[in-house]
């Protein structure tokens, strides 16, 4: 036994990762506020087109009102959808690989 005998080897120990990073809780986050201005967004297109008046500019602004709010609602939705699901994945692998 010479004089390192008592020494040990100390080695960091792992920190357990979060299942969930902290960018798709954000986006989830944001997605899911996003979903509720294109709501409104269609509900105001709605209006518009139901009180035009006969006013092309009024009939072109609706439609075009409405197009956006859908492509910004299904946008939305496809990004919460995507971020869901990825979380999940990640904390069921992590979750996996912590119980080998």
């Amino acid at each position: 036994m010479g004089p390192n005998a008592q020494e040990q080897k100390i080695s960091p120990q792992e920190t357990p990762r979060s299942r969930v990073s902290v960018l798709g809780i954000l986006t989830i986050v944001f997605s899911s506020i996003g979903l509720g201005p294109a709501i409104v967004g269609i509900v105001g297109s709605a209006l518009v087109l139901s009180h035009r008046d006969g006013s092309p500019y009024l009939l072109t602004g609706g439609i075009l009102g409405l197009v956006g709010s859908i492509v910004a609602l299904l946008l939305f939705v496809t990004i919460f959808v995507l971020s869901l699901i990825a979380a999940a994945r990640s904390a069921a692998r992590s979750r996996r690989s912590r119980f080998r």
